[in-house]
């Protein structure tokens, strides 16, 4: 009985809530661009744009092509490493400040 009682309170919660969201929802969605056709179209385009490397790359020295990877996988492992320890001490001292325990 109550557990009915308690899913019938909590459904009309969740209906009030809907009502009371709905203009605003109605207003995010019709300000907001859409932007889903924009990324198909970067996404779908980015390979044009490094066609001709692999052939542009077939004339190098093979090992100045694997320097290069090298070189680029350094630099990308530099920068991952370096944007996780931001974050991590952003969040540690957001959790400080927070305080939780």
């Amino acid at each position: 009985m109550f557990k009915a009682l308690f899913n019938i309170i909590i459904g009309l919660l969740a209906t009030l809530v809907q009502v009371v969201c709905f203009p605003v929802n109605a207003i995010i969605s019709g300000t907001m661009p859409n932007l889903s056709q924009n990324i198909t179209f970067v996404a779908t385009n980015i390979p044009k744009y490094f066609d001709g490397l692999g052939y542009a790359l077939s004339w190098l020295p093979t090992i100045f092509v694997n320097i290069l990877i090298f070189i680029v996988s350094i630099e990308i492992a530099k920068y991952t490493i370096y944007f996780s320890a931001h974050g991590i001490l952003k969040v540690w001292n957001l959790f400080q400040k927070i305080k939780f325990w």
